[in-house]
């Protein structure tokens, strides 16, 4: 059997549930980035794909590992059901992973004088994969026993 990890009383909610701590939303942000920029180009009224060429593959695949964000604002409300909630952290797992990747492959690709921009841009998705996996307080919020 394992013992909850006790938290102070600010990070519960009205009905009892543990929250997540405010950087989690942050993370979250930066794994919607592809969607972020979509919308950014295609309201300056630019064919955005069109402009990618060979990257809309890529690009469009960005945008898929970044749906599960949507899913865990919208499953966020029914953390009393365990189940739907622990597979919603598992697929944003996943997602950061799969965005991780797409990244280090964006990286290869690269040509030279772009190489440092995309190292930052790993680094951060690093940082993003290894916090939404390694922070106690999340395990605590999405994969509490049932």
């Amino acid at each position: 059997m394992s013992r909850r990890r006790v938290y102070p009383e600010k990070y519960y909610d009205d009905n009892g549930e543990l929250g997540v701590p405010f950087w989690f939303w942050l993370l979250l942000m930066w794994q919607m980035r592809a969607w972020w920029v979509t919308v950014f180009r295609v309201s300056g009224g630019t064919d955005f794909l069109w402009e990618a060429g060979t990257d809309s593959l890529w690009w469009c695949a960005q945008l898929l590992s970044g749906l599960p964000v949507v899913v865990i604002i919208f499953v966020y409300p029914y953390r009393d059901n365990p189940a739907v909630i622990r597979r919603s952290y598992l697929v944003l797992i996943a997602g950061a992973v799969t965005m991780l990747c797409l990244t280090l492959l964006k990286l290869l690709q690269s040509p030279p004088d772009e190489e440092m921009f995309w190292l930052s841009i790993v680094c951060f998705d690093v940082v993003l994969c290894l916090t939404i996996c390694g922070s106690r307080h999340l395990r605590d919020v999405f994969l509490k026993p049932p």
